[in-house]
């Protein structure tokens, strides 16, 4: 599902209307009947909030079609008249000649007429701002959003909530806090961000007739992913297929107290399919790690001449869960980044010593899978500055330092820089020690099958989220050991 920020949305209705020659006022009436389409049919009166702009417009019209449907409207127009739009005062016109009255909100005396409706309803639709909104939400307008928040059994919001930007998700002083946001022509990127969360609801997007040729031409490759996506891009397996085939993994992960890690990481890989891998780990562990392998070999750190070659036969490599953050581990990363000829997946210790050292990748294909920490560690952004603007953030850091990035969370992001997607799957059921290594071990897999390494971590990225959610179904919380077990079954699912 193709996401968009307020620039790109503008952009499409401006061609649509001018080069395609589809009128705004056509374009308003779709989406009037989409929102109309997206009421939930228990609530049968409403006291409807509309704005001067189109988003106004878009709600006037939504008015109209409810009341076509025999729904009790009451509409409160907030602004001026003299200050609606072209297609907002068409809409308002056709209104009052069918003898609806539109109620004005200037004084305090509305304000308190207005609660008084709301609190008689059984839902309220606000349409006051749309996704041009720059500026904060103050006077009049503050005190609207306010008594909508503070009286308002069900809140519908056309586009976007009034008062969030549509592009950062960033709240203007006020905005209101919405159960169900009807979103218009694509998915905005400003839902994704973390304190959008507390505002959109359930979020809706409505077709309003933008050609796909125009959405093609503006949308500048954010994507939801989702699962039509996920099943074009899954490989089946042939009858007569063999382990050569599915490639050769090598697992740098593991050291003293962390050898949990490295078993986690190499189940998790061979569980995902790979044919053939190898754990390469530091000398204290070997011994214990030998031991306890069942389908995968085991090399330790000195054979270095063994793993320099090892390396170049890999199809997949992962690096660093469990490793520590050392000189050791540092020769080693050099190491792998020197020799190898297939994408390497890089995951905690390897991210901590490649913090000063970037100039490893420059050459070769790289998946970093950063959490906020590490990503504040490797950017030096703050993390309260990351969480509030992901997107930007991970493909500035990706498009910079030409690599593949996964920074995690709720709402992961994968992005080369140029095209970015944002994981759906996966929940707080998931948090907990070991949930990275999985991850690691899934991409670095499906790396070794012959995956390109960006679509290795979008589809790694959903499946690792999707197993997690299944079985927090029946779970109240899902471990790492959990999940890995799970893969095999899940993947025949696809």
């Amino acid at each position: 599902m193709r996401i968009i920020g307020p620039e790109e949305s503008k952009l499409m209705d401006e061609y649509t209307i001018k080069n395609i020659g589809i009128p705004s006022e056509i374009l308003m009436e779709n989406a009037a009947v989409c929102i109309s389409e997206n009421i939930e049919e228990a609530h049968k009166s409403f006291v409807i909030v509309c704005g001067t702009g189109n988003n106004g417009g878009d709600c006037l019209a939504a008015a109209r079609h409810l009341n076509g449907k025999n729904k009790s409207i009451i509409i409160y127009l907030v602004g001026n008249e003299d200050k609606l739009t072209r297609e907002a005062g068409l809409n308002y016109n056709i209104l009052r000649n069918l003898g609806i009255e539109i109620k004005k909100i200037k004084t305090k005396d509305d304000i308190k007429n207005l609660k008084a409706e709301i609190l008689s309803c059984d839902a309220v639709i606000d349409g006051i701002f749309g996704i041009g909104l720059k500026r904060n939400v103050e006077g009049i307008y503050k005190d609207v959003i306010t008594v909508i928040n503070d009286y308002s059994n069900f809140t519908y919001s056309i586009d976007v909530p009034s008062g969030m930007t549509a592009g950062s998700g960033e709240v203007l002083a006020a905005a209101v806090k919405a159960d169900k946001t009807i979103t218009l022509n694509l998915y905005k990127t400003g839902f994704l961000s973390y304190s959008a969360m507390d505002y959109t609801g359930k979020i809706v997007v409505c077709d309003i007739g933008i050609p796909e040729e125009v959405k093609n031409r503006f949308h500048k490759g954010r994507f939801i992913t989702d699962r039509a996506y996920i099943n074009s891009i899954w490989k089946k397996r042939s009858l007569i297929s063999n382990k050569g085939e599915f490639g050769r993994s090598l697992v740098f992960a593991g050291s003293t107290s962390f050898t949990g890690a490295a078993k986690l990481t190499s189940k998790s890989v061979i569980k995902a399919g790979a044919g053939l891998v190898t754990l390469i780990t530091k000398d204290q562990v070997f011994e214990s790690l030998q031991q306890s392998a069942a389908e995968n070999m085991t090399v330790p750190f000195s054979e270095k001449s063994r793993i320099a070659n090892l390396i170049k036969g890999a199809n997949g490599i992962g690096f660093g869960p469990g490793l520590s953050k050392d000189e050791e581990t540092l020769s080693m990363l050099r190491l792998v980044c020197q020799n190898t000829k297939c994408p390497v997946v890089i995951d905690a210790d390897g991210l901590n010593v490649l913090k000063d050292n970037m100039e490893l990748l420059k050459s070769g294909e790289y998946v970093l899978t950063p959490h906020p920490k590490e990503m504040e560690r490797l950017s030096g952004i703050n993390i309260e500055e990351i969480n509030k603007n992901r997107i930007d953030i991970a493909e500035n850091y990706a498009k910079k330092n030409n690599v593949i990035l996964l920074l995690k969370g709720y709402n992961t992001v994968i992005t080369n820089g140029a095209e970015t997607y944002i994981n759906p799957t996966g929940s707080s059921a998931m948090a907990s020690g070991g949930m990275g290594d999985a991850l690691t071990g899934i991409i670095t897999s499906f790396i070794a099958q012959g995956y390109k390494p960006f679509i290795a971590a979008v589809l790694g990225a959903y499946i690792h989220g999707y197993i997690g959610d299944k079985l927090s179904e029946k779970m109240f919380s899902v471990n790492a050991s959990d999940l890995i077990n799970e893969i095999p079954y899940i993947l025949k699912e696809f």
